[in-house]
């Protein structure tokens, strides 16, 4: 993610309430392409169902997707 050590969801239990916070703190994006890592499961239960968030495995990564977002965040275990 942008900053050092903060994470979506704090914890092993999935919240969209809270994911959909911390993404709105550090984008304002009508569409956001998030990069997860692939054992990322917590973050990727919050965030599946909110239409303004694509996500994607870091191995999944695309020029196409990358060109249809507003705004691509990775989280630091993606960039790992």
């Amino acid at each position: 993610m942008a900053r050092e050590g903060e994470g979506f969801v704090d914890g092993d239990t999935p919240s969209t309430k809270a994911a959909l916070a911390t993404l709105r703190k550090l984008t304002e994006a009508t569409k956001v392409l998030v990069v997860l890592a692939d054992e990322d499961r917590v973050n990727w239960l919050s965030l599946r169902n909110e239409p303004t968030v694509h996500l994607l495995e870091a191995g999944q990564l695309n020029t196409y997707d990358v060109l249809l977002s507003e705004d691509v965040i990775f989280t630091s275990e993606a960039l790992d």
